[in-house]
């Protein structure tokens, strides 16, 4: 069977997410608006980490629209900034640390244990993506995750995914996806919420 994933042609987005699962796998896909091949969803289902994951991914999006998504980043840049600095201070490390925790406990290496499941696929995807969007904050924050650091290095190596990772296939992170990069947000990842 083979699967059809309708998503934005140019951003990675939400469609990432289904696109590692699919890359994983092996499985048959196509992604419609690309036109490109390959897909399949790993068995075991972890929806609780998968919707902390989702959770998280709605405050990256908030950290660079935080009015309102009907607005241009440049005209909400001085509230993006106050929510970047709180994002960075707060609620990037509170997550950092949570699925730090998860994975020391799962005793595996992997969120549920031995095995890689698509939570593994999204946090991935979610520290690649904040390591594209605040680089600063996630090199201060890289030595205090280890578990986390290892689990983004060995989803990196797998190879059917390292292959997809070098192809075309792989649409580049960019200022129109969820995780962008405006180097003025990443300056405030400290403790102090002072801009």
């Amino acid at each position: 069977m083979k699967y059809k994933l309708y998503y934005w042609p140019e951003i990675q987005g939400r469609g990432e997410f289904i696109r590692l699962a699919l890359e994983y796998a092996g499985a048959d896909y196509v992604d419609v608006l690309r036109r490109s091949r390959s897909f399949s969803f790993p068995k075991n289902r972890a929806p609780q980490l998968q919707l902390t994951i989702a959770d998280w991914l709605i405050e990256v999006h908030d950290s660079h629209h935080p009015i309102g998504a009907g607005l241009y980043y440049e005209e909400q840049r001085a509230e993006a900034r106050r929510r970047a600095a709180d994002f960075l201070a707060t609620r990037l490390p509170r997550y950092l640390d949570y699925f730090e925790g998860v994975l020391r406990r799962s005793a595996g290496g992997y969120l549920l244990g031995r095995t890689l499941t698509y939570p593994d696929l999204s946090l991935f995807q979610m520290v690649a993506g904040l390591r594209y969007a605040f680089p600063q904050a996630m090199a201060r924050h890289q030595r205090g995750v280890p578990c986390i650091d290892a689990l983004h290095n060995r989803i990196s190596a797998h190879p059917r995914l390292a292959t997809y990772f070098a192809s075309r296939r792989r649409i580049p992170f960019n200022r129109q996806g969820i995780f962008r990069h405006y180097p003025e947000l990443d300056r405030f990842g400290n403790k102090s919420k002072k801009t």
